[in-house]
């Protein structure tokens, strides 16, 4: 049975949701590792905005760190790091606090190297994926979100500067809307729809781990970063306790013969009850202005490295 919620005014904003182990790579530097860290405050540093539509949103970005990264002759590695390489971070800015997402797919990173020309993509990475680094972190305001792009690759000996260019795609938002569910029975292939997302609940169970006595799995394939928030209430309209469990995201190839282009993404998300109930009132709040931001990104870092290969 499908089922439409109705919407329920709302104001103000909601906050933003938002690797293994790696083998050391041995590289000789001498008796001990050659190590930079810079963070904060860099010079020659910049990068602005541009929005797919007016892109006069007070948007930017800036490197807030570097790290450079070399094994010791015996392969220990400095600052806890998994894996020889360079990592640069960079803050992305909402003068506004409107940054509600982040679209790691759209996002590219088409030069990382240094000024010799030494592509830091080009090093023997083994557990890290080179490029963005999963697991961008963001403010619960909305005013910043942190990237980071690894390369396993070192700066050239006598290289005094690393160049990145590319583009940052994030979603940007300031209003929002509640749409709400009443009797909604919680049992698998129900269907939702709210605002512009339509759900099906997928799966219904005990969480694998936790105290917690009841998850709900979402299937959609619609846009979840439109989905600012979901709430459970039992029938006394008493809001249950639940916390998101994970998201998980796949991507299929439905072009025609590998023609076209075409692909298919389906998203699930889990949210973990306190209770286990049979049904319960959904509320789903989500952004009714949601926009791409397209930020593109020229930045030189000095950094004055000096490492002897």
């Amino acid at each position: 049975m499908k089922r439409t919620l109705r919407p329920i005014p709302e104001t103000g904003r909601c906050g933003v949701s938002g690797a293994s182990r790696r083998a050391m790579k041995r590289m000789s530097y001498g008796p001990c590792a050659f190590i930079l860290l810079i963070a904060v405050s860099l010079a020659s540093v910049g990068a602005h905005a541009a929005g797919t539509d007016d892109g006069a949103d007070g948007v930017g970005a800036r490197v807030c760190g570097v790290r450079v990264a070399a094994a010791t002759d015996d392969g220990v590695l400095p600052f806890n790091a998994l894996e020889v390489g360079t990592t640069v971070a960079i803050l992305v800015t909402d003068e506004a606090g409107g940054i509600v997402a982040f679209d790691e797919d759209a996002s590219k990173i088409e030069t990382f190297a240094d000024d010799q020309s030494n592509d830091l993509f080009k090093g023997e990475a083994r557990f890290q994926r080179e490029g963005i680094a999963m697991g961008a972190r963001s403010a619960k305001d909305g005013k910043w979100l942190l990237v980071e792009v690894f390369g396993s690759g070192l700066p050239s000996a006598g290289a005094r500067a690393i160049r990145i260019k590319g583009v940052l795609v994030v979603k940007i938002a300031q209003s929002k809307k509640t749409f709400s569910q009443a009797s909604v029975a919680l049992k698998e292939g129900t269907e939702l729809k709210a605002g512009p997302v339509s759900f099906k609940i997928s799966k219904i169970g005990k969480p694998d781990w936790g105290d917690k006595l009841l998850q709900v799995t979402f299937e959609t394939d619609g846009d979840v970063d439109a989905v600012a928030e979901v709430r459970f209430k039992d029938q006394s309209g008493r809001i249950i306790e639940s916390s998101s469990a994970g998201t998980m995201t796949s991507t299929t190839d439905v072009s025609f013969f590998g023609f076209g282009g075409k692909k298919r993404k389906r998203v699930w998300r889990s949210y973990d009850l306190a209770e286990k109930v049979e049904t319960a009132t959904i509320e789903v709040t989500c952004w009714t202005d949601l926009k791409t931001r397209k930020v593109p990104l020229d930045l030189a870092v000095t950094v004055g490295l000096g490492a002897k290969r």
